[in-house]
């Protein structure tokens, strides 16, 4: 990789999607993007069973996963992947007590990268991030 930066080198590259809690569309995701392309995956609605599922884990993604205990009446339902070409020490996982919120910070950029699922039926999520970010 060319050590200069340049605008092609220092631009990142993020994909939300939200899997409506398919395995098969995790797994496609995780299985068939190629990390040439992208650097964060921010996924929403994954299946019910993400701490549990196999294939979550890859050579070319770090799974970041709500640092909350698993609640069965509440499932996480926001993850970010991170492509592993990008570092442990440049990034660190901020911490929200939310199944539904998962956050990054990338060190260097200094930039707060946030998953958010926020169901149709609620501000939940969204009076949740206010308040952590001060709003």
């Amino acid at each position: 990789m060319n050590s200069t930066p340049t605008e092609e080198n220092t631009r990142l590259r993020i994909l939300s999607l939200n899997c409506q809690k398919s395995p098969d569309v995790l797994l496609s995701l995780i299985n068939n993007t190629n990390p040439q392309d992208w650097d964060i995956l921010c996924i929403q609605e994954p299946p019910t069973d993400i701490r549990t599922r196999p294939g979550l884990t890859n050579r070319y993604w770090t799974p970041i996963l709500p640092p909350i205990e698993p609640d069965h009446h509440r499932p996480i339902r926001s993850l970010i992947l991170i492509n592993s070409f990008i570092p442990t020490s440049n990034f660190t996982q901020i911490r929200h007590n939310h199944p539904d919120i998962t956050a990054v910070l990338l060190r260097h950029q200094n930039l707060l990268i946030i998953s958010i699922y926020n169901p149709p039926d609620s501000n939940d999520t969204i009076h949740h991030q206010k308040n952590f970010l001060g709003l």
